[in-house]
């Protein structure tokens, strides 16, 4: 059982790394709408049109803006997330997804959150499930099941700090956080 359970977390591990290489090699790159303008390059004929009345960017003598490290967009109009504040909060708290919820990833914190929070759970209803029973079954498939949640919540951890480190993930809005770290 235990060499079964091994060769699993190695699966996910393996397919974590997967991912972060697909999304670093550019293989995802149509999750990528605002990556045309990351950093400017929309028409200007003024700095006040690259980032409106803070001056977020500047004018170029080719009339396209130019953005500061931290804000993004054609006009520069993007406060970006900071890279390192999210990159803390996954390492510390991807189980509770809150790297993905700061960066604006509603649907995949959330998901992260009923993924961490089943690993946690679950042995205690196989627990109660088994007071009311005679049979120990319930305790074994909820310890399954929360080895299962727990092995996806580590891969998911790994992969998060990968992308997160390496900054190869984009917020809800498309951008990628400021490079801070």
């Amino acid at each position: 059982m235990q060499t079964k359970v091994w060769i699993f977390l190695a699966v996910l591990a393996l397919a974590a790394i997967a991912n972060a290489q697909a999304v670093r090699s550019g293989a995802l790159k149509a999750l990528a709408p605002n990556e045309d303008h990351p950093n400017g390059g929309g028409p200007c004929v003024n700095d006040t049109q690259c980032g409106g009345d803070q001056f977020h960017g500047k004018c170029l003598a080719n009339k396209t803006c130019s953005c500061s490290d931290d804000y993004g967009g054609p006009q520069c109009d993007h406060k970006r997330k900071s890279q390192l504040t999210a990159f803390l909060l996954g390492f510390f708290l991807s189980g509770v997804g809150a790297g993905r919820l700061y960066l604006g990833l509603i649907l995949s914190g959330v998901f992260q959150l009923v993924l961490g929070f089943s690993t946690g759970v679950l042995p205690i209803c196989g627990a109660c499930g088994s007071a009311c029973c005679d049979s120990k079954a319930p305790i074994k498939i909820f310890q399954c099941l929360s080895l299962l949640a727990g092995g996806a919540t580590f891969a998911w951890w790994l992969a998060d700090c990968i992308i997160i480190g390496t900054n190869d993930i984009l917020d809800g809005d498309g951008y990628r956080p400021a490079h801070d770290m």
